[in-house]
């Protein structure tokens, strides 16, 4: 388990709660999902991928942030928010709330930025067809096929 500051040097974080508001206030800006499990969901993975940010990331390869998003994903969200049509109302809301465009994010900002990775994390989620499922061997293949 990471310390106060080792938590706050890693991912920007400094406590579970932090994480849990912010999480919760990203799905209140960009939805919660049809079945109203996007807050589960994203917790769920948080807490596989990064214990909370409890855990030290040794990787910077393979993922970056609390979410663990990697650059080919970062890169596939941020394109797909600002080039497809059907995501417009995103970049306003991105904009209205964090007062910044989406395409001023670079991939090196959301380590320390934990609250625009999960707005990633959300959008991303976003474009998915399907609605989050509800239990969790549903929520367990959905987060390893999406």
């Amino acid at each position: 388990m990471l310390t106060k500051k080792q938590r706050l040097e890693q991912y920007g974080i400094s406590s579970d709660m932090q994480v849990l508001g912010m999480i919760e206030r990203v799905c209140d800006i960009f939805g919660n999902g049809s079945s109203n499990a996007a807050k589960i969901n994203i917790e769920k993975l948080i807490r596989h991928e990064s214990h909370f940010g409890n855990i030290k990331d040794h990787s910077k390869e393979h993922g970056e942030s609390i979410c663990q998003i990697d650059e080919p994903t970062f890169d596939w969200i941020i394109d797909k928010c600002i080039n497809d049509y059907d995501y417009k109302d995103e970049c306003t809301l991105f904009q209205k709330y964090y007062y910044m465009n989406l395409e001023d994010i670079d991939y090196e900002h959301i380590r320390y930025l934990p609250e625009i990775s999960i707005v990633l994390c959300r959008l991303r989620y976003k474009f998915v067809p399907e609605a989050f499922p509800i239990d969790d061997d549903g929520m367990w293949y959905y987060y390893k096929t999406h």
